[in-house]
């Protein structure tokens, strides 16, 4: 009976420290943006695999080739530089497969516009040569103070991925693709 009791006190304080490390994790980012990267806080250990992606090659080819990584917490991330724009593309799925978010520069730059189901939810702006970057959700412009949970790019893993086995799969239902974003 001690050991039952004992164990559901280190399962609580665990489910605790989690809660707080997504609390931490999404801190820094306005509340249009928080709420989709709270969802898939991608704060676990993980893998990465540089892979040719066949299920994303055939509706998006020139985001084919790229990097998967898998999370332990179930989360997964594709990221990818288009072969013919230059643009950068993450897309995150949750551990039931569906789309989190995507993230998709313009060109070579550090600025994301961020879509849920091919819709834009902000305007993420890194690309600031000393300036401070800002998210604009709905019109209003946020900077964020990133910290040791929460980075700039809400899809900057928090801890460092091994090399190992991932397979992204295929894009979420209705995820944003290179060509797409409204």
């Amino acid at each position: 009976m001690r050991v039952a009791a004992a164990l559901s006190c280190v399962l609580l304080v665990a489910a605790c420290n989690d809660g707080n490390r997504v609390a931490e994790r999404v801190s820094c980012y306005p509340a249009c943006l928080a709420d989709v990267v709270q969802r898939c806080p991608i704060i676990s250990a993980c893998q990465t695999a540089d892979t040719t992606n066949a299920q994303i090659s055939d509706v998006s080819p020139n985001v084919a080739i790229g990097t998967a990584a898998c999370f332990a917490s179930g989360e997964k991330k594709w990221q990818a530089v288009n072969a013919m724009t230059s643009d950068s593309y993450v897309a995150v799925k949750a551990r039931d497969g569906g789309e989190c978010y995507t993230a998709i520069s313009a060109g070579a730059t550090l600025r994301y516009t961020i879509s849920v189901g091919g819709h834009t939810l902000a305007e993420l702006n890194a690309d600031t040569q000393g300036g401070a970057t800002t998210v604009t959700c709905n019109g209003t412009t946020t900077e964020i103070e990133a910290n040791d949970h929460c980075a700039l790019l809400p899809w900057t893993a928090t801890m460092t991925c091994d090399q190992g086995p991932c397979d992204f799969g295929a894009l979420p239902p209705g995820a944003a693709t290179d060509a797409t974003t409204n």
